[in-house]
């Protein structure tokens, strides 16, 4: 009966504090040390073995460490001790990187699979689109690194030289040509609602049209950190500063598998097609961490994804995705109707791109 009292005194400490459900179970082969029942795992189930130690209902096992804070006892201090190694939030060093991101994984997989319904909110901001061009029809329309709304007033300027020949539709025109120009640096946000068990959540969860959300490998990040924060478990990956050059990127739709292969970001993020088929070509790519106000310096740091979950579920009530993707792009080059090379016009352009996950809770069964 005491051995009973025990068991049931320690389980209502430990449960408000470390309540994870079935769906916070991984396979690990990094951490061998906690598995105390040999299954190959490392889950709830160690942490209650442990705890029927701490009660005395079982003795340990010989070449198993119990007394994880070393403070002489068994007790439910290492039973919480455990528990934040399972879920990641204590990363001890036999907790290694590759176990915090294996449960990164899962949780963001597992929104695919259980499809609980999300509030999806996308949103991209040009920083920067800056032109460099040859061959104008006039000097003056030759520019290196100019920002695309101040090349259009130059454009403008130039046309209205001409303002004799110009006819109300071209004038039109070009008003529009401006506007466009300015609206190119506002963000531009869209929203989308996936209800619960639609099939969308394979299609609007990143990485989109994929049944998993995340094929990152511990070569793909510079770090990956775990804490607890109001009551939630947060798990934040830190991607490298990535850059490839001509064909390494794959482009268009055809290059969509080799993108969420071969290419780090396209292994979590929605990242951009590009489009070669217009007789443009795609001379770099850049993915980086955000850029601010200034441009000017790179950051050193690439894109963050943060995830938000929920200790009972083990699932992500909010994920944020944010990178930067610095794009170098030549137009088709135009030939003048004598046969002369026409204009050359290239563009470097900074877009910051959000992508936030506000995910439906999801209720835990009886059997869990």
């Amino acid at each position: 009966m005491k051995k009973f009292i025990c068991l049931f005194t320690v389980i209502c400490l430990l449960i408000p504090c470390f309540s994870l459900g079935v769906n916070a179970v991984i396979v690990s082969e990094t951490t061998p040390d906690f598995d105390y029942n040999d299954d190959g795992k490392i889950n709830i189930n160690d942490a209650r073995a442990v705890l029927r130690v701490s009660a005395g209902i079982d003795a340990e096992i010989e070449g198993k460490t119990y007394d994880l804070d070393a403070n002489g006892y068994v007790d439910y201090y290492d039973v919480a001790k455990i528990l934040k190694m399972i879920s990641g939030i204590e990363a001890e060093a036999n907790v290694a990187d590759e176990y915090l991101l294996a449960l990164f994984k899962k949780e963001l997989d597992s929104v695919k699979s259980i499809r609980p319904g999300f509030t999806k909110v996308a949103t991209s901001h040009c920083k920067s689109a800056k032109v460099t061009t040859t061959n104008a029809p006039d000097s003056s329309l030759n520019v290196t690194n100019t920002e695309f709304n101040v090349y259009v007033d130059k454009v403008i300027a130039y046309t209205n030289k001409y303002s004799w020949i110009l006819t109300d539709d071209m004038k039109k025109e070009l008003e529009e040509m401006k506007t466009q120009a300015q609206q190119l640096y506002e963000a531009q946000t869209e929203t989308v609602t996936v209800t619960k068990a639609n099939p969308t959540h394979y299609t609007e969860f990143p990485v989109n049209k994929l049944g998993y959300a995340c094929f990152l490998e511990i070569s793909d990040i510079e770090s990956i950190n775990c804490y607890e924060q109001n009551g939630y478990i947060i798990r934040e990956v830190i991607m490298k500063a990535d850059t490839y050059i001509g064909d390494e990127y794959p482009t268009g739709s055809a290059g969509f598998k080799d993108r969420w292969q071969t290419i780090s970001y396209g292994k979590v993020f929605n990242i951009p097609a590009f489009d070669e088929t217009d007789g443009s070509t795609l001379n770099s790519v850049k993915f980086a961490g955000l850029y601010g106000d200034s441009i000017n310096v790179a950051p050193t740091q690439g894109g963050r994804i943060i995830s938000k979950v929920d200790k009972l579920t083990g699932l992500p009530v909010e994920v944020r995705y944010e990178y930067s993707c610095v794009s170098d792009i030549s137009a088709a080059p135009q030939v003048n109707q004598d046969g002369t090379p026409g204009l050359t016009m290239k563009t470097v352009t900074t877009t910051n791109f959000y992508e936030v996950y506000t995910i439906n809770p999801v209720e835990v069964s009886d059997n869990e």
